[in-house]
């Protein structure tokens, strides 16, 4: 899922109205931490290097889902 400028992430495959994104590049650094507001998340992947990236999804401080990200431009 390619994206560029300010783009809005929505995370399917369950309900979490008020959650936690986590973004870690593939040596597991956290390059970026959101909340979760209506099953989306607000981010500028501008300032993120093209590249894989893995996500976490954490809903009432328990851990929810994972998953990987294709930033490219």
């Amino acid at each position: 899922n390619p994206a560029s400028g300010a783009s809005r992430l929505h995370i399917a495959g369950g309900d979490f109205p008020e959650g936690v994104f986590v973004l870690q590049d593939p040596s597991g650094k956290r390059v970026l931490e959101s909340r979760i507001e209506t099953n989306q998340v607000l981010t500028d992947p501008g300032t993120l290097a093209d590249g894989l990236y893995f996500f976490k999804v954490f809903a009432n401080g328990r851990f929810a889902g994972s998953g990987k990200l294709v930033l490219g431009r």
